[in-house]
């Protein structure tokens, strides 16, 4: 059996990370799926798969724009008072985003690591810091009654 046909998929989200808010931890999950799979696809093989590995960049690209406009607009509708320093956090990161794919060469494996290193690590902190700020607003804007 070769290394590749032994490798299973990295599953790095868990219930740790739920905020109990079943859209905002259905997105989060979602991200963690497409950072699992940037790494799978990127172990699997000698060089990165340059097609594959942008291909799923953009798609991460546009899903953060759909997430944290979701986010944004419950903070604003909750009333929580937060929203500028979420919205600041979030366009940092778009930056990022952004700037990896703009400059960056795919094939390298470990430019590729790092960035998903980055994106795991920047989602734990922020959903277990900024993300926890706004939760008792937008839970009792979701369900109020």
């Amino acid at each position: 059996m070769t290394l590749s046909n032994t490798k299973e998929k990295m599953n790095s989200w868990n219930s740790s990370l739920l905020l109990n808010i079943p859209i905002i931890d259905k997105q989060h999950e979602k991200f963690f799926s497409m950072f699992d799979e940037i790494s799978h696809i990127n172990s699997d093989t000698i060089i990165a798969d340059k097609a594959q590995v942008e291909r799923l960049l953009k798609e991460l690209s546009l899903y953060t724009i759909y997430h944290f406009k979701t986010e944004e607009l419950l903070i604003e509708r909750s009333g929580a008072t937060n929203l500028k320093p979420h919205q600041e956090q979030h366009s940092i990161f778009k930056q990022k985003i952004d700037k990896f794919i703009n400059d960056q060469s795919y094939e390298d494996k470990e430019l590729v690591n790092e960035l998903v290193v980055f994106l795991r690590n920047w989602f734990v902190m922020h959903i277990n810091g900024m993300d926890i700020t706004y939760l008792n607003d937008v839970k009792r804007y979701l369900y109020k009654d």
